[in-house]
């Protein structure tokens, strides 16, 4: 006799939803749901359940053949919150279901996805010869005036302290931000501090 299966894996792709420039509340986080026949029954109205894009459940693929795969990617998106920003990421779980005939069919395992992103690095008060502070360890920093210029990118060592030495040293009054920046080019809020030369 046919034996249903099905199997759901998700991806999630973080976009700067209010072009801020940086990865901050309001930004979110749409979702690919890739459903795969596991058995040896064809599958119909494959759904998603995911309790951070709707309270019910998303109509995925209409059709599922034995051994097939297919994606689809909702409407429906994640929106990022403060605590997320602070976590400096989005942990999320979904499980799907499908029918055969009449029969409702589950996944055996929730499918999981985790997004990060860059988290606000610190920056001490500083002369201008000399810029440090704490980041994510290895994590790549950017430190830029307020026009926007970028001054330094250099790298967090492994107990997450940044130091750059710039080539000119910074002008007493000017105002630094620093972010750190992931590897798809996402940028964190920044930190910000003044030039105090002394």
């Amino acid at each position: 006799a046919p034996v249903p299966g099905l199997n759901l894996s998700k991806a999630g792709v973080l976009s700067d939803t209010n072009s801020s420039g940086q990865v901050d509340g309001g930004d979110t986080i749409a979702y690919t749901f890739t459903a795969k026949n596991t058995g040896t029954a064809p599958l119909t109205a494959v759904k998603v359940n995911d309790a951070k894009l709707s309270g019910s459940a998303i109509d995925c693929v209409a059709t599922l053949a034995v051994g097939a795969t297919a994606s689809c990617t909702p409407t429906q998106k994640y929106t990022l919150t403060a605590a997320d920003i602070t976590a400096g990421k989005v942990d999320n779980t979904a499980s799907g279901s499908a029918l055969f005939g009449a029969t409702t069919v589950n996944t055996t395992s929730n499918a999981t996805s985790t997004v990060t992103f860059p988290v606000k690095p610190t920056v001490n008060a500083t002369n201008g010869k000399t810029i440090t502070g704490n980041a994510t360890p290895g994590a790549t920093v950017v430190i830029k005036n307020a026009a926007g210029d970028i001054i330094d990118t250099v790298t967090a060592d492994s107990s997450g302290k940044y130091t750059s030495t710039p080539a000119t040293p910074v002008a007493d009054g000017t105002v630094l931000k620093v972010s750190t920046k992931d590897a798809a080019g996402n940028l964190s809020a920044p930190a910000t501090t003044t030039v105090d030369a002394q």
